[in-house]
């Protein structure tokens, strides 16, 4: 079972959402539909454009003969992974590979997945480049390869992963397996990285600060579970001042 204690505001919400795993399921859909609103709650306008800028560059490997991701390409999936997240002070060793380094790396990992559907041989291909470790190689891969690998959002690994929060293969493999067995039976149109989005979103959700929340997209049951959630917490936080 998933851990109790997190790091990460409203994992207690994703892990909620993961136990709700069924066919075609619509509490999963309605938390799904508010992910625009929690980008742009997250990090405004700036956050959107990145989101369309990367889902762009996803459209743009799919119809090339030969894919590759470009250095700028790289410029904006890392600038979308740090306003989603935590920044990392990463950029100096990032900006450091050139633009043939990323397009060899990035040529040999995305061929690697297609023909083997091998994830890890494309990981192992793109953390040569200064700068990108595994989550960042899954931010590149999920766009390139949504059917078979979720991004590693900090909120994902720890809803996911019976453990302390890192960043490596083996709590990738881990995390990513689960993503594919949810899609699988979530159907439709779901992914690994669409149900690792889907969970950010309802961690987001859930600490929202906002009145703009279309709460009439979430079900009854998982609108009671969040608020009970928070009733826990603000009777927990009233008792902590009473005894201050």
């Amino acid at each position: 079972m998933p851990k109790s204690n997190f790091t990460r505001p409203g994992v207690d919400a994703s892990v909620r959402l993961s136990r709700m795993v069924s066919p075609n399921s619509t509490v999963w859909s309605e938390i799904f539909q508010n992910y625009q609103f929690c980008l742009k709650e997250k990090g405004s306008q700036v956050l959107i454009e990145l989101e369309e800028q990367c889902n762009q560059i996803s459209d743009k490997w799919q119809s090339m003969d030969v894919p590759y991701c470009s250095f700028d390409d790289l410029v904006y999936i890392i600038k979308w992974k740090f306003s989603r997240g935590k920044p990392r002070p990463l950029w100096k060793l990032i900006r450091s590979n050139n633009n043939d380094s990323v397009i060899n790396a990035s040529t040999a990992a995305f061929k690697k997945i297609d023909d083997d559907d091998d994830v890890k041989g494309a990981i192992d291909d793109l953390i040569v480049l200064r700068g990108i470790g595994v989550a960042a190689a899954s931010a590149i891969l999920s766009l390139y390869r949504p059917d078979l690998v979720v991004f590693m959002d900090d909120e994902v690994i720890e809803c996911l992963y019976d453990g302390k929060r890192v960043y490596t293969m083996a709590v990738f493999n881990q995390i990513n397996s689960k993503c594919q067995e949810f899609s699988a039976v979530l159907g439709n149109n779901w992914n690994p990285r669409k149900v690792g989005l889907a969970l950010w979103t309802a961690a987001r959700l859930s600490v929202s600060k906002s009145n703009m929340v279309d709460l009439t997209k979430i079900t009854t049951d998982f609108k009671t579970e969040i608020g009970e959630q928070i009733s826990v917490e603000e009777q927990t936080s009233r008792k902590r001042r009473r005894m201050k």
